[in-house]
Formats: structure tokens, C-alpha cells, sequence
């Protein structure tokens, strides 16, 4: 009882687990913003990329809100020192 690739449903369809790089990969593009997130994947594979997703993004916003800290603490000494 063979069923042809037509006859099967979405969930039958589904591409193989996502590989280490495909998932950085796709990470990568939709944490970008270049790329929607994938809804053909299975709920594993789904699970793992949201959770990939979301480390690149935190880290981003820890970065951004780091950089902005270490600007204005740079700033508010050379104020001190300027301005002695």
C-alpha cells in the first residue's frame, strides 16, 4: 500500500530534520528580518529554530543596549575631564 507523493498530507510531506548549519542559517536570515519564519517544518525542528531566533535576537538587543552604556559613560568622562 504505496502512496503517491501527491496523495500525501503536509505533515507526510514534511522536509528532513533541519541540520546544525541549515538552522543557523535560517536563524540567521529570519532574525534578519530577510526571510519569514518557516511553517512546513515539523513542531521539533519549529521549536529549535524559534529558540535560535530568539538567542540571535537577545543578543543583538544585549549588544545595542551595552554599546549605548559604554557611549555614555565614555561621553560623561569626557565631559568631567573637558570641563575641569
Amino acid at each position: 500500500m504505496t502512496q503517491s507523493k501527491e496523495t500525501l498530507t503536509s505533515s507526510e510531506n514534511r522536509p528532513a530534520a533541519l541540520t546544525n548549519e541549515m538552522l543557523a542559517r535560517w536563524a540567521e536570515a529570519v532574525a534578519n528580518g530577510e526571510a519569514p519564519f518557516p511553517s512546513d517544518l515539523s513542531n521539533e525542528d519549529q521549536e529549535r529554530l524559534l529558540e535560535h531566533v530568539r538567542r540571535r535576537r537577545r543578543s543583538r538587543l544585549v549588544q545595542f543596549v551595552a554599546r549605548a552604556i559604554a557611549q555614555d559613560i565614555l561621553r560623561s568622562r569626557g565631559q568631567q575631564h573637558g570641563g575641569h
